[in-house]
C-alpha cells in the first residue's frame, strides 16, 4: 500500500474524511490532496507530517506501511499488535484499554516483578 492508500484507510478508521484532514493544513484543500494523488506526487514534507499527525501516525508509516524502527524495535510483536489495535479506538476506548492493561499488570502473576521492577 502506498501513501495515499494508507491515508484513505486510516482516515476511514478514524471516521474522518480527506477533506477534514487537509483543511487543517494552511493553504491546502481537497483539490491540493487530489492533485498530489492524480500526479502520484507525495505532498511536501511539512504537509505530509501534518497529515500523518492528524492520523496519529508517522510519514514513514504512510509511505512504507511499516512502523518506524525506533518504535517497533522497542516493542514486542504482541505489544505492537496491541498498540495498533488501541490506536483504532476513540479516546474513551483508549482510556478503558489503558485501565484494563494497568489492572492486568497489577494483578497478573506474570506482570511486573515487585523485587526488580522488570517484566518476567
Amino acid at each position: 500500500m502506498g501513501f495515499f492508500e494508507e491515508v484513505k484507510r486510516l482516515a476511514k478508521e478514524k471516521d474522518t474524511t480527506i477533506e477534514a484532514l487537509v483543511e487543517n493544513i494552511p493553504g491546502k484543500n481537497r483539490d491540493s490532496y487530489y492533485g498530489w494523488r492524480r500526479a502520484n506526487n507525495l505532498p511536501r514534507a511539512d504537509d505530509a507530517v501534518k497529515i500523518a499527525q492528524a492520523l496519529g501516525t508517522t510519514v514513514e508509516f504512510l509511505v512504507t506501511g511499516q512502523e518506524p524502527a525506533y518504535i517497533s524495535s522497542k516493542l514486542s510483536p504482541k505489544a505492537l499488535e496491541i498498540a495498533r489495535a488501541a490506536e483504532k479506538l476513540d479516546d474513551i476506548g483508549k482510556q478503558a484499554a489503558l485501565e484494563v492493561v494497568i489492572g492486568l499488570e497489577l494483578s497478573h502473576p506474570l506482570g511486573r516483578s515487585k523485587s526488580t521492577g522488570t517484566e518476567n
